[in-house]
């Protein structure tokens, strides 16, 4: 008798060893991605050219800083985010993903849509790029888009896409021109590469550092791009 409630006791463990394991497995999952590294969909093309609409990207949740799980404030700091930085932030409850165009003390100034940072002109130069070529964007059935490569004066080159073809309503509402703007202390500048067709810090203002959740690494793949022609986007770079 002894030996049958044994048997059965250990019948029931090997049972629930696959389920215990992979209990583990997710809440190590779960602990990674709260504390170190996630994940975002890009759901709109304010990132065109360099972030497509269904890209799925990783986001270094402690390049900047260490903070605990629904906090806002760092706990450790690893260093500041850079001029040139693709971040992920929060801005009233949404997740929005952004280069950072100026940082704190920095001045800002647009004229006819051309960039100014501390009085300086960011060299910007027409070029080819293939997705633009290609058409991949869905917006490209309805507006133009001009590829040009831009550097910062850090030395860091992308490219940026100046869409046309929009209807005199949107046209009013865009900002091509401002006066010098003077980014406060631990706040960034936020600008999307799809230049006419981002809504950034030209129109929400500049972003605390406290909402800044991560840095994007890593395009890991499209879903959108899965059971088309297009050949998808697979671990790639994000410039």
């Amino acid at each position: 008798m002894w030996n049958c409630r044994r048997n059965k006791a250990d019948t029931s463990k090997k049972r629930f060893k696959p389920l215990r394991k992979f209990l583990l497995v997710a809440l190590g999952f779960i602990f990674i991605r709260t504390m170190f590294l996630n994940y975002n969909h890009v759901p709109t093309q304010s990132m065109n050219p360099n972030l497509h609409e269904g890209d799925v990207i990783l986001v270094n949740k402690v390049a900047y800083n260490f903070k605990l799980p629904f906090a806002e404030t760092g706990l450790l700091n690893f260093g500041s985010p850079e001029r040139g930085d693709i971040v992920t932030f929060d801005y009233n409850g949404v997740n929005y993903v952004k280069r950072i165009m100026a940082v704190g003390g920095d001045t800002f100034k647009m004229t006819d849509n051309r960039f100014y940072i501390n009085g300086k002109k960011l060299p910007l130069n027409h070029t080819r790029n293939e997705s633009v070529d290609l058409n991949e964007f869905k917006s490209q059935e309805e507006y133009t888009y001009k590829a040009y490569r831009e550097e910062n004066f850090s030395g860091l080159q992308y490219d940026v896409i100046y869409a046309e073809g929009f209807k005199e309503d949107y046209i009013k509402k865009m900002i091509v021109s401002s006066e010098v703007y003077v980014v406060p202390e631990d706040t960034y500048f936020m600008i999307g590469d799809n230049r006419n067709m981002s809504g950034d810090s030209r129109y929400i203002g500049a972003i605390h550092m406290d909402k800044i959740t991560g840095k994007v690494v890593k395009i890991a793949f499209n879903y959108q791009q899965i059971f088309t022609d297009v050949k998808m986007r697979f671990w790639e770079d994000t410039e």
